[in-house]
């Protein structure tokens, strides 16, 4: 499958200049959904363990969870999403997140006190723009 193509559920390959406005819209409201989704996933993964064993391994699972807490869902959108994003700009279809309904739906799913053998405690909370 090429960049600039999508698989519909039923398994039909389209080109993202040929889908229709509809199909834009909802494909990228449904990527954003599922990108938040898999960040919230591996946030939970590191949650529940299992947690590593030995000095540079809980270091190096640490270093992980940080980069993932700093994370944006945008990163865990696929290639092609951008390329829907542009579509939907050209034909001045509104698809992008809203950043002001990204607060206001805010919701803290987990709230969560880490404490790595007394070592480090966070705060973890995840956004949610739906």
């Amino acid at each position: 499958m090429r960049k600039d193509e999508w698989r519909t559920k039923d398994g039909t390959v389209i080109r993202v200049k040929d889908m229709d406005d509809d199909h834009l819209r909802n494909t990228i409201r449904m990527l954003q959904k599922n990108a938040l989704a898999k960040r919230e996933l591996h946030t939970l993964s590191y949650l529940v363990g299992p947690y590593p064993q030995g000095e540079m391994a809980q270091v190096a699972f640490d270093s992980e969870f940080d980069q993932l807490l700093d994370s944006s869902w945008m990163e865990f959108v696929p290639e092609v999403y951008n390329l829907m994003l542009e579509e939907a700009r050209v034909r001045g279809i509104e698809a992008e997140y809203d950043e002001e309904a990204m607060i206001s739906f805010e919701v803290s799913l987990m709230n969560i006190t880490l404490d790595g053998l007394g070592k480090k405690k966070k705060k973890v909370e995840a956004k949610s723009p739906f």
